[in-house]
């Protein structure tokens, strides 16, 4: 007993190790990680349970069982052709004038790009300038 009083004095204990207590306490923590993974799986099997009730019908009429296989591709019979006459056509109203809308009050023309530029340079043609209808003479009503 001295030799325990001693090492008190000096900032630590010798004593001996109580075996009892350590496996009390290793079969406590055995039993407790056991019932906690036991609860765990209780819980889960009770989702899979109830879930399975809750899906009867599919969420969706485009959600199926299986693999779904997309339609055929709908290609263009020639892309070159179809090409050369979209470029044909787009360089025709950019290089050319024509009549976009020809409805009463509402008529719209188009004039080439370069043209354009150039009436927007000389300060003639205003900048994102916004449609006028257009308006009948008062004489002709």
């Amino acid at each position: 007993m001295d030799k325990a009083k001693d090492s008190i004095k000096e900032g630590y204990e010798v004593g001996e190790m109580n075996v009892g207590i350590i496996v009390i306490f290793l079969a406590a923590t055995l039993v407790m990680l056991f019932g906690a993974v036991a609860v765990i799986l209780i819980v889960l099997r009770g989702f899979e349970e109830s879930r399975a009730s809750l899906n009867t019908e599919p969420a969706s009429v485009l959600a199926v069982s299986g693999m779904q296989v997309p339609d055929e591709p709908h290609l263009q019979q020639n892309p070159v052709a179809d090409r050369v006459e979209i470029k044909a056509a787009n360089a025709a109203q950019v290089n050319g004038y024509g009549v976009l809308s020809a409805d009463q009050g509402m008529e719209r023309v188009h004039i080439p790009v370069n043209r354009a530029m150039a009436l927007v340079a000389e300060g003639i043609a205003p900048y994102r300038q916004t449609p006028v209808t257009a308006q009948m003479p008062s004489g002709d009503q």
